[in-house]
């Protein structure tokens, strides 16, 4: 499962965004007076991707689906 959160985390559209040139740095918010990690967070269409990719994994792999909407509605049911 931590190897689905790193794959959905570290995309390749944000290794892309980020300038070559700037060293990497994390970015904090503050939210209720106190900072937090925001590279350690999914952002929603992250987290249905992780779904997706769940359900893959159960279902579709596993053979006992064909389509991935069935197979995500059968995860979430």
């Amino acid at each position: 499962m931590s190897t689905l959160f790193v794959a959905v985390n570290a995309g390749p559209m944000k290794m892309q965004m980020q300038p070559k040139a700037t060293p990497k740095k994390k970015k904090e918010d503050k939210v209720g007076g106190a900072k937090h990690d925001t590279s350690r967070h999914l952002c929603r269409h992250e987290w249905v991707e992780l779904l997706v990719r769940v359900a893959v994994a159960r279902y579709i792999l596993s053979k006992q689906e064909t389509d991935v909407s069935i197979a995500v509605r059968r995860l979430l049911s």
